[in-house]
């Protein structure tokens, strides 16, 4: 982990300031309260990242700033969260570790005595990423958090696979 850190730290005097847009999106399984047996799970998020950044060895930290709409379905119950998530991460050549907070409404929309019932939802995660070109790259995201609705407080897991987009708005100059 040090050797991490401090090669992020060098790499830092090569990066520069940078922004742009990002996409991803996931699927695996989750879990909100009990005795309910785990559901199919996905997640589709849209934001913006900006940080010192070095798109050429993808080395630098970031923030990211968007929403991540959350699905859970089980047979006939669906439940979909509409988040606003931060993210804070470091890359390292083919690698980045990202963590993360969401808070937002979520909603019982079918299968259950409490259909259309809305909520609210709190999570907090880690995200792995392997870079597989220089924009796109496989994802781990591992979320735990709690969800209220209809007065009920429910503790919340998901662990999904998927892939994500980011590049910046400007490609940099040539050197």
């Amino acid at each position: 982990m040090l050797f991490w850190w401090t090669s992020v730290a060098l790499g830092a005097s090569l990066a520069r300031l940078q922004a742009g847009p990002a996409v991803d999106g996931s699927a695996g399984i989750g879990w909100a309260g009990s005795p309910e047996p785990a559901a199919v799970a996905g997640q589709l998020s849209a934001g913006v990242w900006t940080g010192r950044y070095d798109d050429d060895f993808a080395i630098g930290r970031h923030w990211w700033f968007g929403a991540t709409g959350r699905l859970r379905a089980r047979a006939a119950r669906v439940s979909v969260a509409p988040t606003l998530e931060i993210r804070r991460g470091v890359d390292l050549l083919v690698a980045s570790v990202q963590g993360f907070v969401s808070g937002g409404l979520v909603a019982d929309v079918a299968g259950s005595e409490d259909a259309r019932a809305l909520g609210y939802t709190g999570t907090v995660g880690l995200m792995a990423r392997y870079r597989r070109t220089r924009h796109t790259s496989l994802l781990v995201r591992l979320e735990g958090g709690v969800e209220v609705v209809a007065g009920e407080v429910k503790p919340m897991l998901a662990a999904t696979l998927g892939l994500g987009f980011a590049r910046p708005f400007k490609s940099p100059p040539e050197r």
